[in-house]
């Protein structure tokens, strides 16, 4: 069982490195200016005061238990580097991270890959099943699938793993605050997690071609003076087209002010807007906001639909994936993609390329938000273990959260991903922004792909425009609450 499983690219990990922007707190908390956590520590700062932050863990000897993890190919994490001293700074540090929390409680780390995210949902539902813990430890895979193990009763809320503590700078308390219901939290993200980071959805623009068009004027000002709306991005890129091919026809050989594709890229608009599926109101309760106000929601529509389906200087109706490889063959001037296309795809870009948010929704929203797509990994913990495996979980996931916080972050937040990868300084503050306005909505983790998550990409696939949002929401009504009408999320249902 025991293999090395690096699910990233060696460039990709150093996405790990960019948790540490958001470790304390999303984009509304002002990070509780607490020195001791050092979430958004640069290169310039001390290290010492990272090296010395304080796991509280006991020591413990596993004599040399394993300790494995579930993943799955899809994932895009990775566990267990067995090789070192390779002249690749960044899998050497994982390696010495993996090492430390092994050498310090004389324990093997292991990955259990299962192949995809469907075949280790099996897995993972079977093992339970059988009353089989030993094979698994820690699960890491697809959200969306772990919200439906959630709901299958198969999962232990981390409230009852001891020794984790989230409120230290190695949790999301994003994640914490999104998807704990009723004090249970099934699902959390950690350091460890790294493509919670890497899937972050984001804007490139061409900074290059961009100085060709005056109008569109400085977007990093934009951004910071919260002027980054649709209208402003609109006004932008709609006319922006040129058929540079010759043959009269709109293909991706031409050249388009924004390429975006209709399938997760879009769905991003609900979030981006302030839409959200579920939200926390002041008592801390989870409540259902996707339809609170049709007006919004009515409009959020229109203007995805103008978006991919009015603007000539706009291409949507393209393959999964194809928006940041048109990007990254100089056909489009802006793009929607994820941080992590900025190492797989842009790598070897020739011109001058920026970062941005999605926009705001309008002038009156006071903060941008974005998500990550779904098949960034969640971290799990099944039903099934004894008190003493469960230590053992508790211990070592704590342990390989802290050291992958303490060993990246002072080495590699800034120097490696922000000034090595990211473009400039200024690409790197977006990183940040983009990075801290993440939304972990409860909806879209647990609806598995039947309630309202993809309802957006859906209408503007169909063509019918929105009006047909309201028939085809109270279709969907249903399986967006099948979740909460089970016996551990029951109190929410009054929220409707």
């Amino acid at each position: 069982m025991k293999k090395t499983c690096l699910k990233l690219l060696s460039g990709m990990l150093s996405m790990l490195i960019l948790l540490s922007a958001i470790l304390t707190g999303c984009a509304q908390s002002d990070a509780d200016d607490n020195e001791d956590n050092n979430d958004s520590k640069g290169a310039g700062e001390s290290e010492s005061v990272t090296a010395e932050l304080s796991d509280e863990l006991p020591e413990r000897d596993f004599g040399k238990e394993q300790f494995v993890v579930v993943t799955a190919d899809d994932s895009m994490d990775f566990v267990d580097i067995q090789q070192g001293d390779t002249g690749n700074l960044i899998e050497d540090t994982a390696y010495s991270r993996d090492r430390t929390v092994e050498e310090r409680f004389n324990i093997d780390i292991v990955s259990n890959d299962r192949g995809t995210y469907e075949e280790a949902f099996t897995y993972v539902q079977t093992q339970v099943s059988a009353g089989d813990s030993e094979s698994m430890d820690l699960v890491m895979y697809h959200v969306v699938s772990a919200g439906g193990l959630a709901i299958n009763d198969v999962l232990l809320s981390w409230s009852e793993v001891p020794y984790v503590d989230f409120d230290k700078p190695w949790w999301s308390s994003c994640t914490v605050e999104d998807l704990t219901v009723n004090g249970t939290c099934y699902i959390a993200i950690g350091d460890y997690a790294v493509s919670a980071i890497s899937r972050t959805y984001c804007i490139f623009f061409d900074k290059d071609v961009s100085v060709n068009y005056t109008h569109i004027g400085d977007l990093y000002e934009a951004v910071d003076n919260k002027e980054w709306t649709y209208d402003y991005m609109y006004s932008a890129i709609a006319e922006i087209y040129e058929d540079k091919n010759g043959n009269n026809q709109k293909d991706e050989n031409d050249f388009y002010g924004l390429v975006l594709d209709r399938k997760s890229n879009i769905n991003v608009f609900l979030w981006a807007f302030d839409n959200p599926i579920f939200r926390k109101n002041s008592a801390g309760e989870l409540e259902y906001t996707y339809y609170a106000n049709p007006d919004k929601l009515t409009d959020i529509m229109d203007k995805v639909i103008e978006l991919c389906n009015d603007a000539e200087g706009v291409l949507s109706d393209i393959e999964p994936g194809s928006a940041i490889t048109m990007f990254s063959s100089y056909n489009a001037l802006f793009a929607t993609g994820n941080i992590n296309h900025a190492i797989s795809e842009l790598a070897d870009y020739e011109n001058n390329y920026g970062i941005l948010p999605y926009p705001l929704y309008n002038s009156d929203q006071e903060e941008y938000y974005t998500m990550v797509d779904g098949n960034h990994s969640a971290m799990l913990v099944t039903k099934l273990p004894d008190e003493a495996q469960l230590e053992k979980i508790g211990i070592i996931t704590e342990a390989l959260c802290a050291e992958t916080h303490k060993q990246f972050l002072p080495q590699y937040y800034d120097v490696a991903l922000k000034y090595k990868y990211a473009p400039s300084e200024q690409d790197a503050s977006m990183i940040d922004l983009i990075v801290a306005s993440r939304k972990f909505d409860f909806g879209y983790v647990y609806d598995g792909w039947k309630g309202v998550s993809f309802l957006t990409e859906d209408i503007i696939r169909d063509g019918k425009g929105q009006n047909i949002l309201a028939s085809t929401y109270k279709r969907r009504k249903s399986a967006a609450f099948g979740h909460i009408d089970r016996p551990r999320f029951c109190r929410l249902s009054r929220h409707r």
